[in-house]
């Protein structure tokens, strides 16, 4: 590469995805060998092998230059620096072609003598239009066309991928213990494995599990009460149905979706206008709504995933109450100024591949990214199938509002956008003239950094006092002389000196002279910046489209992308100036690891350090922006839309070119847009019409796979664990089927009933299966440990949701309203379910994290479960669960009518209560016991325990007793005596409650039993 070459920079990187370097060649490199005619091998041999050998090897053989060799047809195809040598098939594509012709200035090939005549281009464009065919190495034209030999039929029959098998209910021993077919599943296992169900749970148990599993809540006092009083046969099925109509199944069921769609209300962003590094959806919540109210109106599994993937492509009359569907797409992550365009590009729509087949057909097809799928028939063509469709999907953003109020809201949207343009233009100059001025000082800051760092060794607040100097810039200046000289050497003399020492004149003579040096290279530095960014404006200006033509990536919140098209070459200072220029006006270039909050260079002001610096005048200026856009951005002028996607103008639509080991800048042939091969016939169509989108989701809504891949999920929600334990993996690395029959009957019959949710719960929940208790025998234990032969029901740990919400519930404090904006958990004032608590990709909650959420910038198949010391330590240390506790105390001290005396009737005998109902309202403190009773009800929805009454009450006892002792010791008269001391009341009516009842709730809900569900 000659130093011409050295000195340019391209606008658009030519990097490689690090994630894949290494990985194995492409699809088109791995299919069998195909026959090569004789006239395709003389050609080879005679004109095509010679040509290369002797013309392009000297400088594309082991030497590679560019990173290219010709030495072997995979080479070729995988291609250099600049992308795929040949396309196969396409020689007018080909790089190879167009630089022997000269066509590409500055790549006219060969570099030395002279050019390859008429007649050998020829050659070479005749064997790239065979296909390239190589002896000895495969010659299939391009992946795409290779699928068909890559995906077997013995591939297709694999246990998941084939149509739904209708399986009968094996007959059993014990015929009287079943309740469901399901069970008749279940028992034929264990009478397999010689292991005997346990028994039932106890009623209290089962209501508590319900539940938690179908709102995540617990049961109230009063309908533990209505249940164990319950006597008809129906019970049970009267129980389930009434959760199933609560408005709150949709919160916890949306909530277990979300988990897998990788929902989340902001995404990290390196330079987001606040600084904060994260660029805030507050739109996304409209996704999460949808989901729940889809939910609870039992909409049918195939219409939940069409809407999800291709809502804006649906019928018109079906449209718009579908569009906040589009949020799995609109409102995922978006990588904005994270990486260069093209990888940010490829990122995002292999986020959307992997979220979708992951969560909706349980296939890991973003593992064929960079190379075939190692373990499934998942060609890398069938990943940029996919990927086409996203590819040819951009991000827009539907109002939801009149014609009148979306065109005042666009309006408002782009004066908002000109203000904040505006504002940054202007610091951006203020800056840029503040870096003017300063440079005509650096001489001054050099001697007062030498008056601290030299002989002299004056405290820099005084060097600043006395020679008039910025201290927040003599300090910059300071560390800057220090640095190692590692990438310039213009501060080598410098540092010399320092370490030389010496106070007498002419030491400081020697410190004057390279102060002005230094001063004289930055002036000359800025000037040579200034020319070459002129310069370069040029080359922009007359290189590339005029900016109104250009197209944008758009994005959520109005980012643009303007780069993805547009790969110019622009002229640059050397390696040493530019890190220079980079360290002095730009960023600290040994902090730029530091992504997030970058140290700003020598001379470059923003932010606080800038706006501290601007005259009265400017400062009012930038005050008046800001009290503007504020304005804007109000929720009152803000016009609500649904974050979605839409297909590209049918103009811009395209095949996506397979990207060769991974890499967005090494190109290949393009894809045309089809179904995963394996799930789909022999001729499977290829989809041209719009993105695909619409499709790819009638396809998938419509999928054997999809139905079981939601029973299972359905199922493993319920139990803990799955049918397959691997819900999101029905591929060959997944687990196999503990219970394969019973999966394909649930599967088969949940396509029967219209792929009904709510009917596959009653199902389940019906069964014996789900009603056993959590109990444990060795027998069953030894054979079984894990539980997988559902001999018992599995003792689980609540979610972190369940977990904030029962602490709400039992305080009396929480809000019930479903659906709207999302509130900070870290909100004092938030009362509402966590479900509706924002959820950061950036920084998840800590409140989340300690309770095992999941990433939301990935799709989770499941929760992993942890119990860690720091679960404990937020019950004793959080300030939430203090002030649920003193909520709680406080409830239980209310007066009340004679409800606690009606539950006991309910309950059976509880301690310290009679059973018999009294129906006059009372306006009596109940008394310790009472409240034990009652705090055993809301907190665990069962009778409290003789051992458990004694052991509150003593509890209380001491902590009165302490208090008092506590209280006596700060307040008494030296003289007092004890007889002069009154014994607590545990009848204080007043607004505080108690404390001893405070540290008593707070132990109770501090407990396991309140964490876990038997």
């Amino acid at each position: 590469m000659n130093s011409r070459t050295n000195r340019r920079s391209s606008l658009g990187l030519r990097v490689a995805l690090t994630s894949i370097a290494g990985a194995l060649i492409v699809a088109s490199t791995v299919a069998g060998l195909a026959s090569i005619s004789p006239e395709d091998h003389e050609l080879f041999e005679t004109r095509i092998r010679p040509l290369l050998d002797q013309r392009c090897g000297t400088c594309h053989g082991e030497d590679a230059l560019g990173d290219l060799r010709v030495d072997s047809r995979s080479a070729l195809v995988t291609g250099g620096a600049s992308g795929p040598a040949i396309v196969v098939g396409k020689p007018d594509e080909s790089l190879l072609i167009q630089a022997v012709r000269h066509e590409i200035p500055k790549l006219e090939m060969p570099m030395t003598g002279s050019k390859l005549t008429v007649q050998q281009i020829a050659d070479l464009s005749t064997w790239i239009e065979r296909g390239a065919p190589w002896p000895g190495e495969p010659s299939t034209a391009d992946a795409a066309n290779d699928v068909a030999q890559l995906v077997t039929a013995e591939d297709r029959a694999f246990w998941s991928y084939g149509p739904l098998e209708k399986t009968q209910p094996p007959e059993v021993s014990d015929a009287d213990w079943n309740r469901t077919p399901i069970d008749r599943f279940i028992r034929h296992s264990l009478d397999e494995a010689q292991l005997s169900p346990v028994d039932t749970a106890s009623k209290t148990d089962l209501l508590r599990r319900l539940s938690y599993d179908l709102i995540g809540l617990p049961p109230t006092p009063e309908e533990v009460s209505e249940f164990l009083a319950d006597d008809r046969p129906d019970a049970w099925q009267r129980t389930i149905e009434r959760l199933l109509d609560s408005p709150h199944y949709g919160e916890r069921w949306g909530r277990h979706w979300l988990d897998v769609v990788r929902y989340g209300e902001d995404d990290t962003r390196g330079l987001a206008e606040d600084g904060s590094g994260r660029e805030r959806y507050a739109q996304a919540f409209r996704y999460r709504d949808w989901v729940v109210e889809a939910l609870n109106d039992d909409m049918p599994w195939p219409r939940f995933v069409e809407a999800q993937l291709a809502a804006d492509l649906l019928p018109e009359d079906q449209r718009q109450d579908l569009l906040p569907a589009l949020g799995l797409l609109g409102a995922g992550p978006w990588y904005y100024d994270l990486a260069e365009p093209a990888t940010a590009r490829a990122d995002e729509r292999y986020d959307r591949v992997d979220v979708v087949t992951r969560g909706f057909l349980a296939l890991t097809v973003g593992c064929a990214r960079c190379h075939n799928h190692k373990y499934d028939a998942i060609p890398t063509a069938d990943y940029y199938a996919l990927a086409g469709l996203f590819s040819n999907s951009e991000y827009h953003e539907y109002p939801i509002g009149t014609a009148e109020q979306v065109a005042g809201y666009e309006k408002d949207k782009e004066f908002r956008k000109l203000l904040r343009q505006s504002r940054r233009q202007f610091l951006r100059e203020e800056g840029q003239q503040l870096t003017r001025v300063l440079i005509h000082q650096i001489a001054d800051y050099m001697m007062g950094a030498w008056k601290v760092t030299g002989e002299p060794k004056l405290e820099a607040q005084r060097v600043a006092n006395q020679d008039r100097l910025d201290l927040e810039l003599l300090n910059r200046y300071i560390e800057f002389l220090a640095k190692e000289p590692r990438n310039y050497p213009n501060l080598k003399d410098w540092q010399a000196m320092i370490a030389a020492g010496g106070e007498d004149e002419v030491q400081k003579k020697r410190a004057q002279e390279l102060a002005d040096r230094f001063q004289r290279e930055i002036i000359e530095l800025a000037e040579a910046r200034r020319k070459l960014e002129e310069q370069n404006e040029y080359i922009i200006a007359n290189g590339s489209k005029p900016p109104s033509e250009r197209k944008s990536v758009p994005m959520p919140n109005g980012f643009e992308s303007f780069f993805d098209e547009h790969q110019l070459e622009l002229e640059s200072l050397s390696r040493e100036q530019m890190l220079l220029a980079q360290d002095v006006f730009d960023i600290d270039v040994d902090k730029t690891t530091d992504y997030y909050d970058p140290v700003p260079g020598l001379l470059r002001f923003w932010g606080w350090s800038l706006e501290r610096q601007l005259s009265a005048q400017a400062r009012e200026h930038v005050d008046s922006l800001d009290e503007q856009i504020e304005e804007l951005r109000k929720p009152e002028n803000q016009l609500p839309f649904v974050m979605g996607v839409r297909d590209l103008e049918p103009e811009r639509l395209t095949d996506i070119r397979l990207h060769l080991r991974g890499s967005p800048h090494n190109l290949g042939s393009p894809v045309p847009r089809h179904f995963p091969t394996v799930l789909s016939p022999e001729d499977n169509p290829t989809w041209t019409e719009g993105s695909g989108r619409l499709q790819f989701a009638k396809a998938t809504a419509t999928h054997p796979l999809t139905a079981r891949v939601i029973v299972n999920r359905v199922w493993r929600w319920h139990f803990g664990t799955g049918l397959v334990d691997t819900p999101s993996n029905f591929g060959k690395m997944g687990e196999r089927p503990s219970h394969p029959e019973l999966l394909e009957y649930l599967a088969a019959r949940f396509v029967e009933e219209g792929q009904s949710l709510k009917w596959l719960h009653r199902q389940i929940l019906s069964s014996r299966t789900y009603q056993l208790a959590a109990t444990s025998t060795a027998a069953n234990h030894a054979k079984d440990p894990d539980n997988r032969l559902y001999w018992r029901g599995n003792r689980q740990r609540l979610d972190a949701e369940s977990i904030r919400d029962t602490l709400l519930a039992a305080s009396g404090n929480l809000d019930r309203t479903v659906g709207g904006r999302s509130q900070s958990l870290a909100d004092p004032e938030n009362s509402r379910r966590t479900v509706y608590g924002t959820v950061s990709r950036f920084q998840v909650d800590t409140y989340l994290q300690t309770f095992d959420f999941p990433n939301p910038g990935i799709t989770a198949e499941k929760r992993f479960v942890t119990n860690v010391p720091l679960q404990n330590l937020y019950f004793m240390n959080s300030d939430f669960v203090a002030r649920q506790a003193k909520a709680l105390a406080k409830r239980l001290a209310t007066p009340k009518s004679s409800q606690v005396e009606g539950e006991a009737t309910a309950l059976g005998p509880i301690v310290g209560v009679g059973t018999t109902a009294v129906d006059v309202e009372t306006t009596r403190v109940p008394s310790d016991r009472e409240r034990i009773t009652r705090a055993y009800l809301l907190l665990y929805g069962r009778a409290v325990t003789e051992g458990e009454m004694t052991l509150g009450l003593d509890f209380l006892a001491d902590a009165r007793a302490r208090s008092k002792s506590a209280e006596t010791e700060s307040t008494a008269p030296a003289d007092a005596t004890p007889d002069a001391l009154e014994p607590a009341s545990s009848s204080d009516t007043s607004d505080e409650p108690e404390a001893a009842w405070v540290q008593y709730a707070r132990a109770l809900m501090s407990a396991n039993e309140l964490r876990f569900v038997s």
